[in-house]
């Protein structure tokens, strides 16, 4: 999730040096404002690939992910002790950690070197103990929509924080829902060039599961709190515009006991993901990462890398009686020119069933095919 805000707001951070006056105007937003390297990544207590990404900004004209490669990256502890990073798809760099490597006592940073040669370290962050989740729990509740003006209904989850003295005051936690998802129809008829039908019908895509990181930054701060405590912080907001709601729902809520430096930084982040008024209002932060240039200093680097403990808490929604709208699967296409209308980028095609074969009709695909929407139907081992 942290990965994916930082690079939707890049455009929110270049804008800032960009624009220097109320007065409405086109700023170039070319050459000096790209190519600005971007670095995310978190070093945790969970035993596993600990993951750093690294990238270059894109043209805001023209917004993609451009991975830099061939980078030479390393982990660094305070005591002198290094781990080496390989990179396991590109831009995306890897290490292995075993729960007994490190030590919470000690700092760590990130030493980065681009095949520019150019040598980038991060601020040196350090762990702080992370109390367990206390409690997550929801309530029926209704939202206006920023962009349609539409009242959604749905389940506002909520989190109490309970810790002690000695636990770190600042967090930040990430929410992973995971949802049913049904597609009410089985295949039969479909089109790949050629007619094919299953007999029986096929009902292998009518079930599955989707898991996804909620795209929002979700932070505490206690320190100005007579107790490391705090009830009601609001957590995702999920409606019933999805079968999110329809079946057996759940949420993953993990929270990462942060530094204050890291807290600054996805505070920030997330009043500029909420930023209303538009670009001539309220002016967004420029938010300033950990990360340094030393051959370059005049060369900014995006981005941060934190130390955190994580702690896990995992609910289960039943359905709450809501009315569902579902668009997965909409209304037929008429095929009027028959099978020709049907272009090979759309293969597997999916056909109208009916008594006596198939009509000149094309199925969504979220009608016969739940992967369709980027689920899958291997059930989550935590699935009851």
């Amino acid at each position: 999730m942290r990965i994916n805000i930082i690079i939707r707001f890049l455009s929110i951070i270049l804008l800032v040096g960009l624009v220097s006056c109320v007065k409405e105007f086109e700023p170039d937003l070319e050459d000096s404002a790209t190519h600005k390297i971007v670095i995310s990544g978190q070093l945790t207590d969970v035993e596993g690939f600990q993951m750093v990404d690294v990238t270059i900004t894109s043209s805001l004209h023209k917004p993609s992910r451009i991975p830099l490669t061939n980078c030479i990256l390393h982990l660094v502890c305070s005591d002198g002790k290094t781990w080496a990073y390989s990179e396991e798809s590109d831009g995306v760099y890897q290490v292995w950690l075993n729960e007994n490597e490190l030590d919470y006592n000690k700092e760590y940073h990130l030493e980065l070197i681009t095949p520019n040669n150019e040598r980038i370290v991060s601020m040196p962050e350090k762990f702080y103990s992370c109390p367990d989740v206390d409690e997550v729990y929801y309530k029926r509740d209704s939202i206006k929509s920023r962009f349609n003006g539409q009242v959604y209904l749905g389940l506002q989850f909520l989190l109490d924080l309970k810790a002690k003295d000695s636990d770190s005051r600042y967090f930040l936690f990430d929410v992973v829902e995971t949802s049913e998802f049904h597609a009410p129809l089985p295949i039969e008829w479909w089109y790949d060039g050629v007619i094919h039908q299953e007999v029986p019908p096929d009902y292998s895509k009518s079930l599955c599961w989707n898991t996804q990181t909620i795209n929002d930054v979700f932070v505490l701060a206690t320190d100005n709190l007579a107790s490391n405590e705090y009830v009601g912080l609001k957590l995702n907001f999920t409606d019933n515009h999805s079968q999110r709601l329809q079946h057996l729902y759940s949420i993953n809520v993990k929270q990462y006991s942060i530094t204050n430096n890291a807290y600054i930084y996805w505070n920030q982040m997330k009043i500029n993901m909420h930023q209303d008024g538009g670009l001539y209002n309220n002016q967004p932060f420029a938010i300033k990462g950990n990360f340094k240039n030393e051959t370059n200093t005049d060369q900014e680097v995006l981005g941060f890398f934190f130390v955190s403990r994580v702690k896990e808490k995992r609910i289960f929604i039943p359905p709450q009686g809501f009315f569902i709208v579902d668009n997965s699967c909409g209304a037929p296409t008429e095929l009027r020119f028959g099978l020709r209308d049907i272009s090979p980028i759309q293969y597997p095609a999916y056909l109208v069933s009916t008594p006596t074969g198939y009509a000149n009709s094309l199925l969504d695909k979220g009608c016969v095919d739940c992967t369709s929407d980027g689920g899958t139907t291997t059930k989550p081992d935590f699935w009851p």
